[in-house]
């Protein structure tokens, strides 16, 4: 028996395909598991978006950037591979360190450069705000 603090991911995201059921979007498969499938004429792409949280998923006194940079993009091609996608272009939200932010984000996006050449990714936006956190 199940406790009420149990957590399936698969019974909350059909809460929210049930909750976010968009009837004028005929061509929208909509929320799967970590991503969503849009269907735009002849073509259908593959969505996804991660949330990496340091002391979560991640703890900078372990990894370096280059492992960050890496593995940021290799959770976002995984779940689009396992959709049957092919990953082309990636968008980037950070939080970057307030005391180091310059040093960090160069070293961040260059180390990511070179991950999305690896994977033939384009990186096309993103965001970036500053944290509290210090490294």
């Amino acid at each position: 028996m199940k406790k009420k603090s149990d957590f399936s991911e698969e019974i909350f995201l059909q809460g929210l395909r049930k909750q976010f059921n968009y009837p004028g979007l005929k061509n929208t498969v909509g929320i799967r598991d970590d991503a969503a499938i849009l269907k735009t004429g002849n073509e259908t792409l593959v969505i996804t978006a991660d949330m990496m949280a340091e002391d979560v998923h991640f703890d900078l006194k372990y990894f370096s950037i280059a492992d960050l940079a890496y593995k940021i993009i290799a959770v976002n091609v995984s779940d689009i591979s396992a959709m049957g996608g092919i990953p082309l272009y990636s968008l980037i939200s950070i939080a970057a360190p307030k005391k180091n932010a310059r040093f960090f984000l160069k070293r961040f996006y260059d180390e990511l450069e070179k991950v999305l050449n690896l994977f033939k990714i384009k990186l096309i936006g993103g965001d970036t705000i500053s944290s509290n956190k210090i490294i």
